[in-house]
């Protein structure tokens, strides 16, 4: 029998991993999209408060954002366990494909977020509380992005979450903000497919799966372990 890292171990780590998903409560009504960034808005904070108008005000030309990547030590465990904490803590796991991204900057004006459009090929582990199939779109929101203000691009990138890129396939650990229906993710969460790789190159800078097919296999497993995990 496969043995499970304890869980001590590993918490501060997956704590990490969806830090505001604990405080939505229930699901609420359909929002307009002024609404949903309103809430979206909130959820990612790189910088100081009014970063981006303080750097526009200055100079001419392309912004970028200065992200201060956190610096943790990173457990080392098998990767299967890995996983399974990974699945133990979200409410959604899915194979899916990346359609487009809409870029805003946040409520502070510190950094970029983005809401992304995905259609979802394969789901691994349900939400019980908002059921998803395959063929479905979900909006799955992230930190970064680039956006034209005032004629001037903004980049806003940083080594821990690389950006999703339109037609790309990406295993996901989504945690769900019932508020607004969407799903939020970070690198540590991501995985693209081709080749397999985790979206945090800054604390994962190795492949961990070979391909794609022992990338979904390791996933799925991991969802079983989850299980006991959560025992």
């Amino acid at each position: 029998m496969h043995k499970l890292t304890p869980f001590s171990s590993l918490l501060s780590l997956f704590l990490l991993t969806f830090p505001f998903a604990a405080s939505s409560q229930g699901q609420g009504a359909k929002l307009q999209p002024d609404q949903v960034e309103k809430v979206h808005s909130r959820l990612f904070h790189k910088g100081p408060v009014g970063q981006i108008p303080d750097m526009l005000s200055r100079g001419t030309g392309d912004i970028y954002v200065p992200c201060v990547v956190p610096v943790w030590q990173k457990v080392k465990v098998p990767f299967l366990d890995e996983l399974a904490m990974l699945a133990s803590k979200s409410d959604l796991i899915v194979l899916a494909k990346a359609e487009t991204g809409a870029t805003h900057m946040n409520a502070d004006k510190d950094f970029l977020y983005a809401d992304w459009n995905f259609v979802v090929e394969e789901v691994l582990k349900g939400n019980p509380k908002a059921s998803v199939q395959p063929g479905a779109m979900i909006v799955v929101t992230r930190p970064g992005g680039k956006l034209q203000i005032n004629g001037r691009m903004v980049h806003a990138t940083c080594a821990d979450f690389e950006d999703f890129s339109t037609g790309q396939e990406y295993l996901l650990y989504l945690g769900f903000l019932p508020e607004t229906g969407a799903y939020a993710s970070n690198g540590t969460a991501a995985f693209a497919v081709y080749p397999p790789k985790r979206l945090d190159s800054f604390h994962y800078r190795e492949s961990e799966a070979s391909d794609k097919d022992a990338l979904l296999k390791a996933a799925k497993e991991s969802v079983t372990l989850s299980a006991q995990i959560s025992r």
